[in-house]
């Protein structure tokens, strides 16, 4: 599973970074954030909720952040 966590490369609104959950603000900082999604019941949708972790000089810090989160999770 680490290793999904840290090849975690190529989502679809990622813009720059390259990276799942790492996208590049416009103060030039990188942010890093988890998406989750919640079941909200039976024959409901599921609700998304984004968990925002901070942001980050370079893409490599924020990676490392959203790794280290991640971890802590579990």
């Amino acid at each position: 599973m680490l290793k999904w966590i840290v090849n975690s490369k190529g989502a679809v609104n990622n813009d720059v970074s390259g990276y799942k959950g790492i996208t590049s603000g416009s103060n030039g900082k990188y942010k890093a954030q988890i998406g989750i999604r919640l079941s909200v019941g039976k024959g409901k949708p599921k609700e998304l909720k984004t968990i925002h972790i901070g942001q980050y000089d370079t893409i490599k810090e924020a990676k490392k952040a959203r790794i280290d989160y991640i971890l802590g999770l579990l």
